[in-house]
């Protein structure tokens, strides 16, 4: 019966996304050894919820963050509340709060362009943490959660600081994007092989 009903097969997809990302055994990875940031604090990656949604408004609200997003304008809070509600529904949206030390202190949001390995970035440090090398970290923390996926970010050419950090965490600048190729399974055999 089930294989008859696609859209019911498509319902259980979503739900099983809203409950496993599938990066498990990554995020393990990722949290025995973190990068720290500037001050010496481990810099974490952890899926987002529903209960995040206050300080990300409080972040999407700050005119600093604001100026060089695609949609300049802050959201209201329900405007918001719909925006969070449908990306941790979204099976091809992965979004994570970045934490430094244990303390949110941003996001970083993957979604799924095309192919099923092939990631635009997003990803913002809140106000008070910004210039800590967080970014640069939850960065390097997104190439140990997907080290075969192509990522890519789109950078409006007046954000030079974002450039810059991308630039730092090795991205390659093309256009108006910054890309990241997968790690080639020798790389990632001989990553996995350092004691």
């Amino acid at each position: 019966a089930l294989a008859a009903e696609a859209d019911r097969r498509q319902a259980m997809t979503r739900a099983a996304a809203a409950l496993c990302d599938g990066l498990g055994a990554a995020r393990i990875v990722a949290a025995i050894d973190p990068p720290p940031a500037r001050d010496g604090a481990p810099v974490r990656l952890r899926p987002a919820t529903p209960n995040d949604e206050a300080i990300m408004l409080g972040w999407q609200q700050h005119p600093d963050i604001r100026r060089h997003f695609r949609e300049p304008r802050a959201p209201s809070a329900e405007e918001h509340r719909q925006w969070l509600a449908a990306r941790l529904r979204d099976p091809a949206c992965l979004l994570n709060i970045v934490l430094h030390g244990d303390v949110p202190a941003g996001a970083l949001r993957f979604d799924r362009r095309g192919v099923a390995e092939d990631f635009e970035v997003s990803i913002l440090v809140a106000p008070d943490r910004q210039r800590l090398g967080i970014g640069r970290a939850a960065l390097g923390l997104a190439r140990t959660l997907m080290p075969r996926a192509r990522l890519r970010a789109e950078i409006a050419p007046t954000n030079a600081a974002s450039g810059a950090l991308f630039d730092a965490a090795g991205y390659a600048a093309d256009g108006a994007w910054y890309v990241s190729e997968p790690e080639s399974d020798n790389a990632a055999s001989h990553a996995r092989q350092r004691p």
